[in-house]
């Protein structure tokens, strides 16, 4: 893994190089930086991702709601 920087101009680079390893080791098939394999596959994983987890929030959403309601 990358060392993140205290200088301005570069730790922003070095942020996002941290976070595409990490999406590299958590989503199977993720390779950052491999053209445009990779874009599609981080784009399938987020849209499931974000799925799933707009899925469970509205389910514990609703269901904390009922409870309040009654």
């Amino acid at each position: 893994m990358g060392r993140l920087h205290t200088h301005h101009c570069g730790s922003q680079l070095d942020l996002a190089e941290l976070l595409l390893q990490l999406c590299g080791s958590i989503f199977p098939g993720y390779r950052p930086g491999t053209g445009m394999g990779s874009v599609v596959t981080g784009t399938i994983y987020a849209l499931v991702d974000g799925v799933i987890g707009g899925a469970i929030f509205g389910w514990l959403y609703n269901l904390f709601a009922a409870r309040k309601a009654e």
